[in-house]
C-alpha cells in the first residue's frame, strides 16, 4: 500500500486515514491513544497487535451477517416469486370456472312445478304457504 502510494505521491496524512480505515476496530482504538505517529509507526503497531492477539473474530462475524444477510435476501426473493406464481395460477384455476358453472348447472335442474316453500321445507311447508298450481305429492293427501 506504501509502495503504491509513493508511486503516486499521495499525502502520508491521507494514507495513514486509510490504513486506520482498513485495520480491525480493536486496532483502531489502540492506536487513538497513540499521538503523534507516521504511517510507518501505525503499521508497526498494529503488526505487534496481531501477533500477541488470537484470529480477528470481527472479520468472520462481519462476513457472516453479510452471508446471513444475503441469504435473508435469496429467501424473501423465491418467497416473492412464489407468491407471484400462486396468484397467476390462481388467476387461472379451474376450480374457479367450474365453481360458477356448477352452481348455474344446478339452478337450471331445479323443478319448476314444486312451489318454493315445498322445495325450501319439503313436508315441514305449511299447506297454507303453498302456492299453486305445485304438484308436491303430499298436497293431494293434505286436501283429503
Amino acid at each position: 500500500m506504501k509502495r503504491r502510494a509513493e508511486s503516486l505521491n499521495v499525502d502520508d496524512k491521507l494514507m495513514t486515514e486509510l490504513f486506520l480505515q482498513r485495520v480491525p476496530s480493536s486496532v483502531q482504538t489502540i492506536l487513538a491513544v497513540v499521538s503523534d505517529f507516521t504511517l510507518d509507526k501505525a503499521a508497526d503497531i498494529a503488526d505487534r497487535i496481531f501477533e500477541v492477539s488470537p484470529s480477528p473474530i470481527e472479520t468472520f462475524s462481519v462476513s457472516k451477517e453479510q452471508s446471513l444477510e444475503s441469504k435473508l435476501f435469496r429467501e424473501i426473493e423465491k418467497l416473492n416469486q412464489r407468491i407471484d406464481r400462486l396468484s397467476i395460477s390462481r388467476g387461472r384455476s379451474p376450480y374457479r370456472r367450474n365453481k360458477n358453472s356448477r352452481e348455474r348447472s344446478i339452478s337450471n335442474k331445479r323443478d319448476f312445478s314444486i312451489c318454493w316453500f315445498h322445495r325450501c321445507f319439503g313436508k315441514k311447508c305449511i299447506k297454507e304457504k303453498c302456492v299453486k298450481p305445485c304438484t308436491w305429492q303430499g298436497n293431494e293427501a293434505s286436501k283429503e
